[in-house]
């Protein structure tokens, strides 16, 4: 059944319904929402716990930075190519597969920082994919460094305080250790 949530707010004025930022159509039984465009300022939309077979329709919100659409059927996320700024993106418990189609959709989102992919077919290839990637060295030397903490690069206030433990012999605050003049540093490289 498509759903047209502009005609639940009917008797809203269209300056209104283009001002609207969230929008909840969660739990409606939805397999598709008709005239979303009219949203022009939608920035998140619920639309978790219905029976979209796709997310065609979502796709003409340019605007949208969050979208929740778990629980659905939706089989592929290559309908959202308008939504540049989408930051958060949940399309768990749906039928996405593909890795190589899912990740070239996901990688023209480059402002998208929140992904949810679990209870997916996709979820079980990239998990196959990740077993078979060696892990990255990381190698790690320790040098100290030569030159008092005082001409570190640290805060103004630190630097003055450490200036002057240094000059005075102070100790350094209730632990009544003497004032550092040399630090470990760990480099990773």
């Amino acid at each position: 059944m498509a759903f047209d949530p502009a005609a639940v707010l009917s008797d809203a004025a269209p300056h209104r319904i283009a001002a609207i930022k969230e929008l909840y159509l969660g739990r409606r039984g939805a397999t598709a929402f008709l005239r979303l465009d009219r949203f022009t300022s939608l920035e998140t939309l619920y639309a978790n716990d219905n029976a979209l077979p796709s997310l065609a329709g979502i796709g003409d919100l340019f605007r949208l930075r969050r979208l929740y659409a778990s629980h659905n059927r939706v089989a592929s996320v290559a309908g959202l190519v308008s939504c540049k700024f989408l930051e958060e993106l949940d399309v768990s418990s749906n039928g996405v597969a593909g890795l190589d189609a899912t990740l070239d959709a996901l990688s023209q989102f480059t402002f998208l920082r929140v992904l949810w992919l679990h209870h997916n077919p996709v979820a079980q290839e990239v998990r196959a994919v990740v077993e078979f990637v060696p892990r990255p060295r990381v190698r790690t030397h320790t040098r100290t460094l030569a030159r008092p903490l005082a001409a570190a690069r640290l805060p103004h206030a630190c630097r003055r305080r450490a200036a002057l433990g240094a000059r005075t012999g102070q100790r350094d605050g209730a632990a009544g250790r003497a004032a550092p003049r040399s630090r470990q540093v760990r480099v990773c490289g």
